[in-house]
């Protein structure tokens, strides 16, 4: 639900540094999620976005697809992450860390066949070492399941 960030529905925001929702640089529509620092932040701090998600056990595929816009100098330990937590008990399905510095929409695309049949708690946010600036604009995020025809 609100893949492109364009009402206040569906998403829990969270961290030491609250994201918040951004009318500066949108991917599609006229907003997206900042998540991280656009400015110098004295400790190390996490900032993230989360929805619960359904991946149907009749799925033959799921994929999770966003576009990220990093804002970050200088290059240090900061990066982009995506955590899967299994919503029935919290178990820890998927943490994924990266980033690509590039200042431009980069796409990002997960295979997610693994987890169908799963109610997950879908997180993506970036964590701030607490040297430099990491900020990153999210939009478009989208979960593609395909009946697989049962």
């Amino acid at each position: 639900m609100n893949p492109s960030f364009e009402s206040n529905d569906a998403w829990e925001l969270l961290g030491g540094y609250a994201p918040g929702y951004s009318w500066s640089r949108a991917h599609s529509g006229s907003r997206s999620m900042r998540l991280g620092l656009l400015s110098p932040y004295p400790a190390a701090v996490f900032s993230s976005v989360r929805q619960e998600v359904d991946i149907p056990s009749n799925a033959s595929e799921a994929r999770l697809s966003f576009y990220y816009f990093p804002v970050s100098w200088p290059e240090d330990n900061d990066y982009l992450y995506l955590v899967l937590d299994r919503a029935s008990d919290g178990t820890r399905l998927l943490r994924e860390k990266f980033i690509n510095r590039s200042q431009t929409w980069n796409p990002m695309d997960f295979d997610l066949r693994e987890y169908v049949g799963e109610r997950v708690k879908l997180q993506i946010g970036v964590y701030n070492d607490g040297h430099g600036v990491t900020g990153v604009f999210l939009d478009d995020v989208e979960l593609w399941v395909v009946d697989g025809g049962n």
